[in-house]
């Protein structure tokens, strides 16, 4: 039986390393045993047709991992139902993985500042940081579903959020 996993990559514009992170990232994967990954398209962001493009040319090297353009939402999210984790550095892992008690993996710095739940892992690009990241995850009992209707509304949340931001001082510095 394959554990299942959800590639999920966005192009990240802060990377000056875009080729050799995607590269180390389906390495890792691809190298992974008894476990299938899906790769699901990036989005628009920039220079999201070069990772499509590299995706799909360097993926063709693993049995394990499969691409797909798109899956719909609907699709999408059946999908990581059964998943046992979402790995990537995008925002479904951060936001939609932990609703369905989901772990992921949170790859670089793209996603950095977001609050995370307990069930999101932060890795590098490291090859060994992210195999070991990867194992102890696999490791993991799933997750329970996090309860929505129990979060705090998020109107409150970013009032309070901006008004604290307006106590801070803000001012710009002349030198």
């Amino acid at each position: 039986r394959h554990t299942r996993y959800i590639g999920d990559w966005s192009s990240d514009v802060c990377s000056s390393d875009l080729k050799q992170n995607l590269m180390n990232f389906i390495h890792v994967l691809g190298e992974l045993e008894n476990v299938s990954v899906l790769f699901t398209s990036p989005n628009l962001d920039f220079l999201g047709n070069e990772v499509k493009k590299l995706l799909k040319e360097k993926i063709k090297d693993f049995e394990n991992i499969a691409y797909f353009e798109s899956l719909g939402f609907e699709l999408y999210y059946s999908l990581m139902r059964f998943t046992k984790c979402v790995v990537g550095n995008s925002s479904s892992g951060i936001i939609e993985a932990p609703i369905m008690g989901v772990s992921s993996i949170n790859i670089g710095k793209r996603q950095e500042g977001r609050d995370q739940e307990k069930t999101t892992v932060n890795s590098s690009f490291n090859k060994s940081e992210l195999k070991n990241t990867i194992e102890k995850v696999l490791q993991q009992k799933k997750q329970s579903k996090k309860n929505i209707k129990n979060v705090s509304k998020p109107s409150k949340i970013i009032v309070n959020k901006i008004i604290e931001m307006c106590k801070k001082d803000i001012s710009k510095k002349f030198y």
